[in-house]
């Protein structure tokens, strides 16, 4: 996920649990199913094809939006443990996000997993199809709704249990304070709870987004962005995980599908973000649902006090710092990605998937 790099408001917040990282987990196979030696094949040859495999579909919004989703079965010969819906983060695409939908199904889920509006598959909101645009972030959150209630459940076996990644997670946290949820419990991968401002204060921010939105300016790139060029992109260099090979696979699946890119966010788009993710916490207390917040120890996009106000917030909530990590937790190094995705497998289910 590819947000402006803001500096955090500096609200101060107390932790509701911190969880020292430890990597003394022996992972089986299901929760390490592409390692770094020869990732790049491997994402080509096992991971993309399972998704791709999977025939694109896609229903139409309340307001006629076409949004992409996927069904993918658990993996031949795995007992069946539930479903799991996946979300994904700003500008990505259910097919950037095609090891952890591996994972899932090795370790026996039934995995849905959509592409936001405006993103991925799914159906662009302006001319510019780089922008990253929404009317109202509500939108996005009707949308899970519905893909939930109207196509995750009536085909899903439970127990249902949801995993979210950035963005994904403000937006689920907006479905979940709603109302009943039919989740057993909900695992958050560096959640947008806050977002931070490349060392501009938040309310200058807030001003000139604002300012570009009433002068109709809401469907333009925010002050900054631009058109993204994924062939001039460099693992090496990426800002978002230290995986240097996962990082150039997500080089190679935008120049390989050059429809899915995003590159910068719309006025429109930051204006409804920022706002979201202010009423975080507040939402938090109306959620039931477990939560498992994973933060990232050096983030350099969203916030951990926004993660933390969060946490403290939610009736019933763990926050577990993954120290070292960037962003993208669920494409970091093999050190720091496969601890946590044995601890996702283990959160979802009451006996040790792994040991």
């Amino acid at each position: 996920m590819l947000l402006p790099d803001f500096l955090s408001s500096g609200r101060t917040a107390l932790i509701c649990l911190l969880v020292s990282f430890s990597l003394t987990a022996l992972p089986s196979p299901q929760a390490y199913a592409l390692p770094e030696s020869d990732f790049a094949t491997n994402f080509e040859t096992q991971a993309l094809p399972l998704v791709e495999r999977s025939k694109v579909q896609f229903f139409r919004a309340g307001d006629g939006t076409k949004i992409a989703y996927r069904s993918l079965p658990p993996a031949s010969g795995t007992p069946g443990r539930g479903t799991v819906v996946f979300v994904h983060g700003y500008s990505e695409s259910m097919l950037k996000h095609a090891e952890i939908l591996l994972d899932l199904t090795r370790a026996g889920y039934h995995v849905f997993a959509l592409d936001l509006r405006g993103m991925g598959e799914s159906q662009r909101l302006v001319n510019e199809r780089h922008i990253g645009h929404v009317e109202r972030f509500e939108d996005y959150v009707r949308d899970l709704r519905q893909f939930v209630a109207d196509i995750v459940v009536p085909a899903s076996s439970r127990p249902l249990f949801l995993l979210a990644h950035s963005m994904g997670g403000m937006v689920s946290a907006e479905m979940l304070a709603a109302g009943p949820s039919p989740f057993t419990a909900v695992a958050y991968s560096a959640p947008m709870f806050g977002i931070k401002t490349r060392g501009f204060p938040p309310w200058l921010v807030n001003t000139v987004i604002g300012f570009n939105v009433w002068r109709g300016k809401g469907s333009d790139y925010r002050p900054g962005g631009s058109n993204p060029d994924p062939s001039r992109e460099d693992g090496s260099k990426s800002t978002v995980t230290h995986s240097v090979a996962r990082a150039n696979a997500t080089n190679a699946l935008y120049k390989k599908r050059p429809d899915l890119v995003i590159g910068g966010q719309s006025n429109r788009w930051m204006a409804e973000a920022i706002a979201a993710t202010n009423r975080a916490a507040r939402l938090a207390r109306k959620i039931s649902v477990p939560i498992k917040i994973f933060q990232a120890g050096e983030d350099n996009t969203v916030t951990a006090e926004g993660q933390e106000e969060f946490c403290q917030a939610a009736p019933h909530c763990e926050l577990r710092v993954v120290a070292g990590a960037r962003h993208e937790i669920l494409q970091e190094i093999d050190s720091l990605r496969t601890p946590v995705i044995s601890e996702i497998l283990n959160f979802f289910q009451p006996q040790p998937l792994v040991n």
